[in-house]
């Protein structure tokens, strides 16, 4: 599937994202008179949130099935649309996941 297809690609940056955040993380574990300590929640939150929408797409990818044999045409067609459906919904929490790191990590820069 397309839509498949499109995800795939945002997991790279997804874990781009997840690895800058990982280590800025440490680095304010690290040092409890920085800024970034005083950020820690927040960062911990984006990288969770990232880590979430990888594993929504895990979970989408270990249920998917083939069609069967002998099943109908109207219910494949039926099933790939809601799964297609599905996979756009995992695109969507990626995006906004990554969306949303990606401001913490410009908010940081300043």
């Amino acid at each position: 599937m397309h839509s498949h297809d499109e995800v795939m690609l945002k997991m790279q940056e997804n874990g781009d994202l997840q690895s800058k955040l990982n280590e800025l993380i440490s680095r304010a574990q690290l040092d409890s008179n920085s800024i970034l300590f005083s950020h820690i929640d927040t960062l911990q939150m984006a990288y969770n949130d990232l880590a979430a929408s990888d594993e929504e797409m895990m979970d989408w990818m270990a249920t998917i099935q083939s069609p069967r044999k002998g099943d109908d045409q109207d219910s494949i067609l039926n099933y790939l649309s809601t799964q297609e459906q599905a996979i756009i919904e995992v695109g969507v929490h990626m995006d906004h996941a990554a969306n949303q790191a990606k401001n913490i990590l410009k908010s940081l820069e300043k």
